[in-house]
């Protein structure tokens, strides 16, 4: 009886898969860019931050206002007056791109440590972002935390 269930259950589970995929077939996008590499610079008033970062693509949309959805890892060093040594900044953050075709609004949100103060912060922006899917120059400019105000540019392949 135990191993009827088991059969049972591995059947059902496998149909069920088959139906997801065949499912989602139609509203998820498999042409595009993955990957993207950014460089950046921003201010947050008498402080300014330069930094890099690379975001992958989780998941990508056709036909729905949610473009796609990514991941982003950055490393961000701010310099000024009041910072007299410098200090480096690493963040997380989960990122959409809300749009169609290349010109998107980008919403993220994550969390982000000063490793020399080891606390860890709230991240999170909007913006605008010129993205053509397919690959190529990205362009990016907004407001968020832990820069105010920021402009990017990258890479996406």
């Amino acid at each position: 009886m135990k191993s009827i269930l088991i059969v049972l259950a591995v059947i059902l589970s496998a149909s069920g898969t088959c139906y997801s995929q065949n499912f989602f077939q139609g509203i998820f996008s498999r042409k595009e860019t993955k990957n993207a590499v950014v460089g950046s610079a921003g201010t947050v008033l008498v402080v300014s931050g330069g930094g890099i970062a690379y975001e992958r693509k989780l998941v990508s949309f056709v036909k729905t206002e949610i473009s796609s959805l990514w991941i982003k890892g950055r490393y961000t060093r701010f310099s000024g007056r009041l910072i007299e040594h410098g200090a480096s900044f690493l963040d997380v953050s989960a990122m959409g791109l809300l749009g169609s075709r290349n010109s998107f609004t980008e919403i993220s949100a994550g969390i982000g440590l000063f490793p020399a103060q080891s606390e860890v912060y709230p991240t999170g922006s909007v913006g605008y972002r010129y993205h053509r899917r397919r690959g190529g120059i990205i362009l990016r400019t907004g407001i968020g935390f832990p820069e105010l105000f920021y402009i990017s540019a990258g890479y996406g392949f």
